[in-house]
């Protein structure tokens, strides 16, 4: 006679993978990165920018410059602002 065993087998439950926990740490640290901390960063690299300008006296540095103040700055501050108003 064959003996059936009453108890079903339980399958291992799956480990998180290295990927999915990068992938998780990076989305964790995306929403941790507010407005404020990207306005943040963004004067910053237009101040950087900036003594780059002042120091190449170029045409082309200001050129980056005012593009790099008018599509990342500007926007981001513009966001901000909306933010507090809500």
């Amino acid at each position: 006679m064959e003996v059936v065993s009453a108890t079903t087998p339980t399958t291992p439950t799956p480990q998180p993978s290295t990927l999915d926990v990068v992938v998780s740490a990076f989305a964790a640290l995306g929403y941790a990165l507010s407005a404020r901390a990207l306005l943040l960063l963004s004067l910053i690299g237009a101040f950087v920018l900036s003594l780059l300008a002042i120091t190449s006296q170029t045409t082309a540095a200001l050129e980056v410059l005012v593009a790099y103040c008018c599509f990342t700055v500007i926007p981001v501050a513009y966001l901000e602002i909306r933010r507090r108003q809500q």
